[in-house]
């Protein structure tokens, strides 16, 4: 079996990053226990897995995961289903959203929904066991739509992915992960239904992880330069930080045994 690691598809996010693909958005591509799981596929993720996924293949997807409705976490969903089943020949793949994004107005149309093995809609406190990976959904977002963030725990270590969401005091409780990935849009505040960097700094030093990945930048984060960022981050929380970049992969072992 292939080791596990995480590939990013995009490290985009908002409209003008979205618009202008300064920086991709493709979602996050995570291989773990043998199992490939697309997260937030958006604009250009068929693309992008195509360029960096490689060499996993879109038949070998095993879990879509849509943490919220947002265009630029789900456009490509359907895409991804018609590739995964070959234009439904074969009924594949299990399907994690919420309800507003799977019912009414459904970002996953109802044709390909039909094409999935199962779908499974994603609820605050919900788990799923596949084999020796855990994929839970620790936490209900405050994000305007319904959104949740995930957590994948393994025998030996686990990861969270906090996705969009208003900075909260108790968020921090849910993401206790040895490899902590963090959204955040801007360097500073504003009236806006997301994490900016101090919000990041509170979470980062009371959640402690091994290693943090920032990433799902908006054009102020471009221009005040994320790696920069990352590197005060690290001087600040005494976590270690890293920006993440397009195609950039991971690997856990190296990251928490090296």
């Amino acid at each position: 079996m292939a080791e596990d690691e995480i590939i990013f598809l995009g490290t985009g996010g908002a409209r003008v990053v979205v618009a202008t693909q300064l920086r991709a958005t493709g979602g996050i591509l995570f291989y773990l226990d043998g199992k490939l799981i697309l997260v937030d596929p958006g604009p250009g993720s068929l693309i992008r897995f195509l360029q960096y996924g490689r060499p996993h293949r879109i038949s070998r997807l095993r879990v879509f995961i849509i943490t919220h409705r947002h265009i630029d976490h789900s456009s490509d969903i359907n895409v991804m289903i018609d590739g995964l089943t070959e234009g439904g020949k074969k009924k594949r793949g299990i399907l994690f959203g919420p309800a507003d994004a799977l019912n009414q107005d459904p970002v996953v149309l109802k044709f390909y929904q039909g094409l999935l093995e199962k779908i499974i809609i994603i609820e605050e406190g919900a788990s799923c066991q596949l084999d020796n990976l855990k994929i839970g959904f620790p936490i209900s977002h405050q994000h305007g739509v319904e959104t949740y963030g995930i957590t994948f725990h393994l025998p030996d270590y686990s990861i969270g992915y906090i996705t969009d969401t208003k900075y909260f005091p108790s968020i921090s409780n849910y993401y206790k992960n040895d490899i902590l990935i963090i959204n955040v849009l801007r360097p500073e505040p504003i009236e806006y239904d997301h994490l900016y960097v101090p919000d990041v700094e509170k979470i980062l030093n009371r959640t402690r992880p091994a290693l943090a990945i920032i990433t799902h930048f908006g054009m102020m984060m471009l221009k005040k330069n994320p790696f920069k960022i990352a590197a005060e981050l690290s001087k600040k929380s005494r976590v270690k930080v890293i920006a993440a970049k397009d195609g950039m992969r991971i690997k856990p072992s190296e990251q928490l045994n090296g």
